[in-house]
């Protein structure tokens, strides 16, 4: 199939130019190194994307854990506060 397509391909070539073969080998060489650029293009941005959307989501499981870990000190801040004692910042407990 691939052959006979390069052969009837060439014989209706034939009577053409060198420089117009050339040309048409040139726009050939051209498209198909776009699609190629493109294919690797459209690949690199699929894996690009997907790293950054990996790093922001550990990002956000971290924020989200420093998120719980601050509101849990808050919490007994305001707790030791109710109790009316004074919030020792440097042990992070509640004093007398």
């Amino acid at each position: 199939m691939i052959v006979e397509l390069i052969a009837s391909a060439a014989a209706r070539f034939g009577g053409l130019s060198f420089a117009m073969k050339a040309l048409i080998a040139l726009a050939f060489a051209a498209t198909v190194a776009l699609t190629v650029t493109s294919v690797y293009g459209i690949w690199h941005h699929k894996v690009y994307k997907s790293g950054y959307d990996r790093a922001m989501l550990d990002i956000a499981r971290a924020d989200d854990k420093a998120i719980d870990r601050a509101s849990t000190l808050r919490n007994g801040y305001v707790a030791c506060h109710a109790l009316g004692r004074n919030w020792d910042q440097s042990t992070g407990s509640c004093g007398k």
